[in-house]
């Protein structure tokens, strides 16, 4: 997991991470990990595994990333 991404979100009541192991680029096959959700609350756990399931989409040729810095001044 080298590339992967964590993300992290914590109050007072509830705390929730997801690292984002495949990312946009990234070559998948069935059965690869995309992401790994920890909360420890189970609904919250069940809506954001609904949430990261439709923030995928699948392509079958080489997706181009664009860069999101285009310049340090």
């Amino acid at each position: 997991m080298t590339n992967a991404q964590t993300c992290c979100y914590i109050n007072r009541r509830n705390r929730f991470g997801i690292v984002l192991v495949k990312t946009a680029g990234d070559k998948v096959e069935a059965g690869d990990v995309l992401a790994i959700i920890h909360d420890n609350e189970n609904q919250l756990l069940q809506n954001a595994i609904g949430e990261v399931k439709q923030a995928y989409e699948y392509a079958q040729e080489v997706v181009k990333i664009n860069n999101l810095i285009y310049k340090i001044l």
